[in-house]
Order: C-alpha cells, then structure tokens, then sequence
C-alpha cells in the first residue's frame, strides 16, 4: 500500500481529520468528566490525551477494517465502486494494518497504563464477534434495530476503556450513576451517527445497500432519529447538574434540538439531501461532549 492509495483509502472509508476530531473531543471529553466528578478541574496532561487519542483512534480504525472484511461479499456485488472491491487496497493489506494497530496499542497500554488491559482485550472479543456478526448474520439481518443496538453496544466499551484509564478501576458509588449517564449518552450519540449516515432521500438509495430509510421509511427513521436527540439532550441535561453545567448545556443542545426538529419535518415534507442527518448527527455529538466534559472542567 502506497502512501497514495493510503490517502484515497482514507478520503473515501475513513476521513482522518474529520473523525480525528470527534475521536480527540469524545477522548479529552471523556478524560475530563471523570475528572470533574471528582472536583479535579486540572486539565488532563498531553501525555495522557495523546495516548488515549491514539488508542482511540486505532480502535475506530479497527471497526472500519473489520467492516470491510464483513461486508466484502456484499460489496463485490453491490458496490464495486468501493476502494477494496475495485482493487485500491486488499484485504491482506488492511488487516496488516490492524495486526499493526493492535502491537501499537499493546505497546502503549504496556508502557503507560496495565490498569486497561483486561477492558482492551474486552473491547476486542466484541469487535471479533461483531465482525462474525454475533455468528447470527441471517436473523441479525432481519431484525436491523436488534443489529445496530449490538454493533453500538460497542460504544459503551470505548467510553468504559477511557473510564478506566483515567481512574483505574470502575468509579465508587458516588459517582456510578453519572456514569452510567455518561455512558448512556455516548451508546445514543453512535446511534445517532449511525442512523444519521443511513437516511437518504429516495433518489439516493442504492440497490441491494441497507439504510433505515429503506426499511423502516422515511417518517419513521426521521421519527427514530429526533427521539433519540431528545432522550439523549434529556440525559445530558440530569448528568449537567452533576458538572454544573445545567444553563449552558439546555442554551446549547436545546438550540440543537430545535433546529433538528425543523430539518426533520423539512425533510420529511422535501425528502432531499439525507446528508443532512449526518451532518446534525456530528454537530450534536461535538456539542454534547464540549458541553459534559470540557467545557465544565474549563469553568471550573
């Protein structure tokens, strides 16, 4: 693989800067809310951001390589414009890349924090049985709410791994139900990127291509999409009085929420431009972590 089919490979299945960014926000974010629940408002050292940035970025890598390895078959046949099935890169080489991914982050779990061992090998037994599709392909295919909610299920793991290298083990009473608040917010913001990359205006579906738009209909998908916002910006508001940062976060996410709710029912009168749920689905996301995380440890 050369540097510029890395580069294509990268523009068109994983945008470095723009999933960079949200990786860095949901790993300082996260390092920083555990620190304000203990009322540590020193911002999280670089050595420590770097490192979890780093691991956390290999691990979103991992999902897309694996995504590739799973949806080989079905891309050959429906889209063949992708960069695997056209011959751009293969898979020997992309799993080259994640063995490689793996000793990296080993390396540093080594070096920096043994406390994340056990939660990282948990992490990947997940990714391996999402890649197997829980060894169910065919009925998990056929219920596609049961489907996501398992693949998101490793979100929970990701922020869990974050967690825990901050403290070292999972936190005291005291502050169990703010995580487990935390952790909520972060499954409902990988489902609402992942629904939102899979609403499309009926123009745009492709044959023999999954979107929730297609199987659950528009209005329904849109209806699922919203929900999930409004429950999410509710459990963002509950975990705000913990950080103190009840005002700012209603002023923010709740400026959010409206304004999905009128791309939303415009879309659902015009269905054009599904990119659009992707675009508020990343917006939402970035918003939430500044709002739980960084900026209340910044307020301090």
């Amino acid at each position: 693989m050369t540097l510029k089919t890395l580069y294509i490979y990268q523009r068109e299945r994983f945008p470095v800067l723009k999933n960079g960014l949200l990786i860095l926000i949901l790993s300082v974010s996260t390092l920083c809310f555990t620190r304000v629940l203990r009322n540590n408002y020193e911002f999280p050292s670089l050595e420590e951001a770097v490192i979890v940035f780093v691991i956390m970025f290999i691990f979103f890598l991992q999902l897309r390589i694996a995504d590739e390895f799973k949806d080989f078959e079905e891309d050959m046949k429906y889209r063949a414009y992708r960069p695997v099935p056209r011959g751009l890169v293969s898979l020997k080489e992309l799993r080259n890349m994640g063995i490689a991914g793996f000793f990296i982050q080993l390396a540093l779990i080594l070096l920096f924090n043994k406390d994340v061992l056990i939660i990282f090998f948990i992490v990947y037994l997940y990714i391996l049985l999402m890649t197997k599709e829980f060894f169910v392909p065919e009925w998990l295919n056929k219920h596609q709410a049961v489907y996501m909610i398992s693949h998101m299920i490793i979100m929970l793991l990701f922020h869990l791994f974050i967690i825990i290298y901050q403290l070292g083990v999972f936190p005291g009473k005291d502050s169990q139900l703010y995580i487990v608040l935390y952790l909520i917010i972060g499954f409902l913001n990988g489902m609402s990127a992942e629904i939102g990359r899979k609403i499309r205006a009926p123009e745009d579906e492709e044959n023999g291509v999954v979107t929730y738009s297609k199987i659950w209909g528009i209005n329904n998908s849109v209806f699922i999409f919203v929900f999930i916002q409004i429950l999410s910006f509710v459990l963002c508001l509950i975990t705000a009085v913990k950080t103190d940062s009840l005002f700012l976060t209603a002023v923010i996410l709740g400026f959010l929420v409206i304004l999905t709710v009128i791309k939303a029912s415009g879309f659902i009168k015009i269905s054009k431009n599904g990119k659009i749920f992707e675009i508020l689905s990343g917006v939402w996301i970035l918003a939430v972590y500044l709002v739980l995380g960084i900026i209340p440890l910044i307020k301090g």
